[in-house]
Formats: C-alpha cells, structure tokens, sequence
C-alpha cells in the first residue's frame, strides 16, 4: 500500500492544505491518480474555486490577469466541466441541451469528457468565470482558434446567430472599427460563449454557490433563480455590454462625440435608459436575495468592466453600487481597503470594525466618495494595525489625532519615569491603570498605529499639516513617505501668484528622527518646494531621496539663507534627485557623507528642452566670488564672462552691492559607489572635472548647460582635466595629476561646450578610455563632423565605442562628402570592414569604415 494511502486523514489534509496555500497545481493534480481515496481528499483543494487564476499558472498582473497558457482551459478543465453540467441537468445526458455556441467551441458531450467517477461539480463552490477561462481573449479572422473554425464561421453568419447581438444597439462609427464585419460577429460570439458557458456551469449548482459571476446582460435569466442561491455570500457583477462611450480609444477616436448630434443624443438616450433598467434589476437582484434569506448571508458585491468590448469602458454608477452596498452588511473584519471594496466601506465607515485593517489604498479622487471620505475621515483612527496608506490629502488636520496620541503618550512615559525615580507608588498607579483597559484610549491598549508606508497626493485644497504631521506622529515606524502635490489645479494658484513668484510648499516643519525612514519623496508641481533646512538631517538612513519642483527661471537673491538646508549626514543614501528649488537650497557637504551613493541629479526645471542659467556676475556674486577670483566662473571659461550679462533683460540684475553667500562646492567628494551623475543648469555650468577622480566606478554623466539663447558658453581645456598643481612638475607628476574616468561609458554634454579638434582627441583617448557612447548637442569651439570622425577612427579604443549622437554639428550636405569620411548605410559596406560604432546624423544612421579609402 502507498505510504500516502496510509497516511491518517487529518495528515493527509494537512498536507493537500499546503500545497493549496503554495498554489502548486502540479502536485495536486498527480495525486488524483494515486487511488480513489487520496482523489476524493484532494478533489476539494482543487475545484472549490476551479478557475483561481493562479492555480494555472503565473499571472501577467495583479488582479484578473490570465494565466500564461489559458488553451487549458479551452482544452480541457471548460470542456470537462461542461459534460458533468449536462450529467447533472438530465439523467439521459444529451449535449444538445446546450447553447450552440458551446456545443461548436467545445467538444462536450463525447466520450471521454464525462467517464470519472468523481463528483467535481459537487465541491465547485466559488465560480468566477472570467474571459480567459474560454481560450484565447482575442479573436480574429486571421488567428487559427476554437473560435475561427468553419462549423463556428459559418453559424455566425446565420440569421439564428445574427438575432442574439442586437448590433443595432452600437453606435455606427464604433461599428466600423470592426472590418471586417466578421470581426464584429466575432467579438459577438465571444460574449454570448461566456455568458452561455457562465450559465452552463452555475445552473446546475446554485445551492451551493458561495460565489457566483452575474453578466449584467444576462441579469435577468439570475433574478429568476434567486430564491435557489442559498449560499451566496459573494457576488460579482461584471459588464459585458456596450453602454457607454466616454474613454478615449487607442486610435485617438473620442466617443464623447455622439452626443453632439441630434442622431447622436438620441442613441445616448437610448443608451442610458437600457443601462438605467439594468442597473434597476442589479439592485433588485440583491435585494431580493437579502429579502429570501438571512440578513447578512449575502455579503459583498464587486463591480467591474468584463473587459470584452475593446476601445470603450464600461462603468457601474456609484450611485448604484451605493444603494446596494446598503442592502449588505458591513465589511468583516477587513485587512484591506482599496478599490474594490471601497464604495462598500464608505456606506459604513465609522462602524466597519477596522480593526485588522493593514492597508488603505484610495486613488480615485474624481468622484463623490471623495467627498464622503473627508466627511468621516476620522476612520483612520479605528485603524490600529494600518502598515500602508495611499489617499488624497483630507485636509488641514486629518492626522491631528496621531500626533496628540503620540504626544500624550511621551508625557505619560515621562511621568512615569520620574515617579519610578522618586517612589514606587508611580509604578503601582500606572500599573493599576494599564489593567483597567476598558476605559483606555486606543493608543494604550493597541498602541501607537504602526504605519510604515505613506503616500499622500494634494486634491482639492493645498496641504497643510498632513505631511509633518505624518513624518511626527509615526516618526519610530515610518519607512517610506511620498507626497505629491502635483494634482491640486493650477488655475486656482495662478489666480493669486505671478509666475515669477509660484505658490510655496513647505515641509519639514516640526519634523523629529525618523529612523528607519528608507525612502523619501516630495514632489511639487506649479510651485515651489520649499523645505526646512534639518529635514535631512532627521532621516539619517535614507536611502532613496526624490525632491522636486518645476522651479526653472529663478533670481539668486531669492535664495535666502534661513532656506538654505544645512549639511546633513546620509551613510546609507543609493540615490538622490533634486529638481528645482530643493537643488538651488541643498548643501554640497552632505555629499562627504554618502559613500554609497550610485545615482545623482541635481537640476533646474527644463522649459522648451533648455535649462535657465543667471548672469554669471549674479550667479557669482551669490557664491561669494568675483571676476578676479580664482575659482570664479569668469575665470574658469577663459572669457566666458563675456556673456554675463546675458538675462538681466529678463530678470532685474542684482545691485552691485548685494551678496548673497551660498554653500561652496568643493567638487572633491569620494562617491565610491557613484554610477550615473546628471547635472543642468548653473550645476553643470560651474561642474569642476576633479569630481572624476573621487568617482572611480562611474558609468554615465550628464551635463546641459543649454538655454535658449546659448549665452552660457563653458570653454574646456587641458587645465580642466588635471588636478591644480604649485610649482613646476615634470611630465610623469603631471601624468599622475590627470584626471581620468576609467570606468565611464556614457557621455553626454549638452548645450555650448567650447572645445577644439584637438581637445576632443584627449577626451577620447586619455580621459575616457572606456567610453561607448557619446552624445553632443550645442558643442561650439571649432569642433566639426569630420574632426569628430577622424578623432574616432585614429583613438586606440575606437573599437569600445558604440554611438555617436551628433545632434547640432554643422550638417554634410553632400553624400560625397560622408563617403570620403567613411560615412556608410549598414548596406553599403561589409560588416567587417565597419567600425563598430554606429553613428546618428540629421535624424540618419550611418556606420563608420575602418579605412575611408577602400
């Protein structure tokens, strides 16, 4: 006897409940073979819930994505199913008790579909049919399918097939965009096949049913057997007819446009009142199965598209769905709240018992729950086990109660110390108090709300306090905080603001150590970022810093110094991007402290592909220099400072007596680690090449110094690329003190970088020795197409180099010209007599000759 056979049954089902837990299909379905017991013990692990996407395969996506291979069951479990639904409907099985449909797309009915002895359909107890449980979701006339063969062609061009679509109830210009017209029987055949097969499957089985799928466009054939769905206690309501035409189509067709023509407003009229009576016997169905059974025996109801008619989106009214949820008991006990129970928790959200509530995800902010949701935002408060929070902002006070919870309890923590220390009496009172918990507040008996992930974006109303009061009250749990203030309208903050003058965000207020903090993210959009100068210094394990905002034109006495961040230290910082005002505000010290660091930005906003740079006497001015200075930027660009008046038509020049003092840059940090460096703007323009030597594992750098006008010209030399030197050196010390990038790949310099032939020979050959691919946009100083060329063809690592973006470099006009370079299409010239570089010229692609001469 098999030693699985011999296993007691409360074994053996401890086993079969593990691999249901681990969803390994496999291993169930084998051990139906082992004998009939071990079958009959195994059967309900499988076919309680047959079509759970995940027991047949990886999913493609969280949700009703299909498994990988859905001909299984096309080809298999549908059709087995299907042959014990006819067993089950007559003693005498005949397959013709069947819709056509299902009798032309499976083979039920013959031998071999129904010689089991086992009973499936009797532990079946969930049953979710979805579009891919039928094969295949996407038909066409020129895709070989169950659904494309010649029994199944030649019926849906039968009167009999053509009375069940109802086509008239398309609109005409939707119609078209099935072509040809089988593609739209097609698409009709689809439709009817679920349906039918959904129907097949639950008819014989109602009474069981825990959970059953209803398509609204078979309501009816459901509400006649309401009185039999005992067991429902999960409903799910999927639209699987074409109502409305509001989304967008892939193509760029707007179906809003019906309505704009008396034909048009009529077929919408006509539209709405089919969908409003539907809807009516969605309602009536759940109210009658409340009214024939227990209250709450039926207890949740889902919504959703059934994802059949391309093009379009088909919605239920949340007015809807409101009347029904009112009709069903609360949520029990749930650990989520996201979508799709969400309208359900807004009909009773002050005496939904959240309790075991781990995580809250609301993203639709366009509709009235919105409204309801700050109405009873005090929920959150029930929520003592909540980990992770995605909403809208609720507005100014909705975390109010976390940091008084936090703060009361400090005070108690505090007291208690100092009564532990004065006397035992202390101890006995606060002891006598934690034992009469009834009266307790919530934070004493549960705790502090562990919230460990937030994300928090700006809707209706500009923030507040959300924020700091989010990174105070849960400052010892936090772990990832985002906040995005790019939803609130920008009408309404242009109505008081200029441009030159955006509204202001503040963060960091108030904020204390966070210190398992790992991920940061504040984001402002059509205003300005502004955050306190000790935010990073609170979070001194971050590890993922993203502050942002669409600051691009900007004057440098606005930089005050209270705004200015102080360094901080960040050991286990990975990446930072600073976009807009929280660049122009960071401090460049904080960078001596991050030897982990891989990735770095740091730039201005960029309007028409171009960056904004000050004049440079202003922007010189704010760091304390003057043009006689050394490390001023007149001096660095050898007369660079011809343009610094540049932009003081736009912005009012500074008084010559103003000095604003900003942080220095010393350009010598050691970022070990360091992998990808973009700079723009006024921190590319000022850039000091000896940052290379303190960032050995560097792979990609990016610098734009592009503006509109191209006033900001950067001239590179020899002196750039080697470290300052007093004295004299002889030529093996002033080889030690080049700067060298061995590791770098990918170079992009933008905007007017002023360099010779010559020069660019250095940078291809001494300074980046690995480079693979190059792009330059706005380069000025003499350098040409063909000096370019001849630079790559004569460098000793030409064969390293990979691409060429040349995107402002004086055109070659003439073919004969790139052919005496070497300029060839891929079909012009063997491979093996190609570089391997492949270079991209006025929107063309050429590759490179070894020898131009052959």
């Amino acid at each position: 006897m098999d030693i699985i056979t011999r296993l007691p049954l409360e074994c053996l089902e401890r086993i079969l409940e593990s691999l249901h837990q681990r969803e390994d299909l496999a291993s169930l379905a084998s051990l139906l073979r082992v004998n009939k017991y071990v079958a009959k013990v195994t059967l309900p692990y499988l076919y309680t819930e047959p079509y759970r996407p995940s027991l047949h395969g990886s999913k493609r996506n969280v949700g009703s994505s299909a498994p990988q291979d859905p001909a299984i069951f096309a080809g298999k479990l549908t059709p087995m199913l299907l042959s014990h639904s006819i067993a089950k409907l007559s003693s005498s099985p005949s397959s013709s008790q069947l819709p056509k449909a299902l009798l032309l797309s499976f083979n039920v009915g013959s031998s071999g579909h129904n010689n089991s002895p086992l009973d499936y359909f009797a532990h079946i107890r969930d049953l979710c049919l979805e579009r891919w449980a039928i094969g295949p979701h996407r038909t066409s006339i020129y895709v070989s399918s169950p659904f494309t063969s010649p029994e199944v062609m030649a019926y849906i061009q039968t009167d009999e097939f053509k009375s069940l679509c109802h086509m008239d109830r398309l609109y005409p210009q939707y119609v078209r965009r099935f072509h040809p017209e089988t593609q739209l029987l097609l698409q009709y055949f689809r439709v009817i096949l679920i349906r039918e097969a959904n129907w097949a499957l639950a008819s014989p089985i109602l009474g069981q049913l825990r959970t059953l799928t209803v398509p609204v466009a078979d309501i009816g054939r459901y509400l006649s057997v309401v009185e039999q769905l005992a067991s429902l206690e999960h409903v799910w309501f999927r639209m699987d007819e074409v109502f409305d035409y509001e989304s967008t189509s892939g193509r760029g067709e707007n179906w809003s446009i019906i309505g704009t023509t008396p034909q048009g407003i009529e077929f919408t009229r006509k539209c709405k009142e089919r969908k409003d009576a539907v809807m009516k016997d969605v309602i009536r169905f759940v109210k009658e199965h409340c009214r024939h059974f227990p209250a709450g025996t039926l207890k949740t109801a889902r919504f959703s598209d059934a994802g059949l008619w391309p093009w379009v989106q088909q919605t239920f009214p949340e007015e809807t769905q409101f009347e029904i949820f009112r009709s069903l008991p609360p949520l029990y006990r749930p650990v989520k709240l996201m979508p799709l129970n969400w309208l359900h928790f807004m009909v009773y959200p002050l005496t939904t018992d959240l309790g075991c509530v781990k995580e809250i995800e609301h993203r639709k902010t366009v509709s009235d729950s919105f409204e309801r949701l700050r109405e009873n935002r005090q929920f959150l408060q029930n929520c003592r086990s909540l980990t992770a929070l995605t909403i809208p902002s609720l507005g100014q006070g909705s975390f109010a109660w976390a940091v008084q919870e936090k703060r009361d309890l400090h005070a108690l923590n505090t007291n208690n110390t100092s009564n532990e220390q004065g006397c035992e009496q202390g101890q006995r009172t606060f002891a006598t108090l934690l034992s009469n918990s009834s009266g307790l507040p919530a934070y004493l008996q549960h705790g502090l709300v562990p919230l460990e992930i937030v994300e928090i974006r700006e809707f209706k109303e500009p923030f507040t306090d959300e924020v700091d009061d989010i990174a105070f009250a849960f400052s010892q749990t936090l772990k990832h905080l985002k906040a995005d203030a790019s939803s609130f309208a920008v009408a309404q903050q242009q109505q008081h603001t200029s441009p030159l003058q955006p509204r202001s965000i503040y963060f960091g207020r108030g904020w204390v150590h966070l210190p398992v903090l790992s991920q940061l993210s504040l984001n402002a959009k059509n205003a300005r970022l502004i955050i306190d100068r000790q935010l990073l210094v609170h979070c001194p394990n971050v590890e993922y810093v993203t502050l942002t905002d669409e600051t691009h034109q900007y004057r440098c006495q606005d930089l005050l110094e209270k705004q200015l961040c102080v360094p901080a230290s960040l050991a286990q910082l990975k990446m930072m991007s600073l976009v807009g005002w929280p660049a122009l505000t960071f401090h460049p010290d904080t960078l001596h402290t991050t030897p982990n660091i891989t990735h770095l930005k740091i730039l201005t906003y960029p309007r028409n592909d171009a960056c904004y740079i000050p004049p440079i006497e202003e922007l010189n001015r704010s760091y304390g220099l003057t043009s006689s200075s050394p490390s001023s930027s007149a001096t660095l660009n050898n007369g660079a400072g011809a343009g610094a008046g540049a932009g003081a038509g736009i912005l009012e020049a500074l008084p010559e007596t103003t000095a604003i003092i900003r942080p220095h840059w010393s350009w010598d940090w050691h970022l070990p680690q360091l992998n990808s460096l973009k700079l723009t703007s006024e921190f590319a323009y000022r850039f000091q090449f000896r940052m290379l030597r303190g960032c050995p594992a560097l792979d990609v750098l990016d610098l734009d110094i592009a503006t509109l006008e191209g006033e900001h010209p950067r001239f590179l030399n020899t002196s750039d690329f080697h470290l300052p030197v007093t004295g004299t050196v002889d030529n093996e010390q002033r080889r030690q003190l080049r700067i060298i990038a061995p590791h770098l790949r990918t170079l992009r310099l933008k905007g007017r970088w002023m360099f010779t032939n010559q020069f660019l020979w250095l940078l291809l050959t001494q300074t980046f020795p690995s480079l693979a691919y190059l792009t330059e946009a706005g380069w000025g100083g003499g350098v040409t197409v063909a000096g370019l060329i001849r630079c790559i063809r004569a460098s000793p690592n030409r064969h390293k180099l990979m691409q060429v973006e040349m995107m402002t470099l004086p055109e070659i006009v003439y073919s004969e010209q790139r052919r005496a370079l070497g300029m060839v299409t891929e079909m012009e010239a063997d491979e093996s007599k190609r570089l391997p570089v492949t270079l991209y010229f006025t929107e063309m692609q050429y590759a490179l000759l070894v020898d131009p001469e052959v």
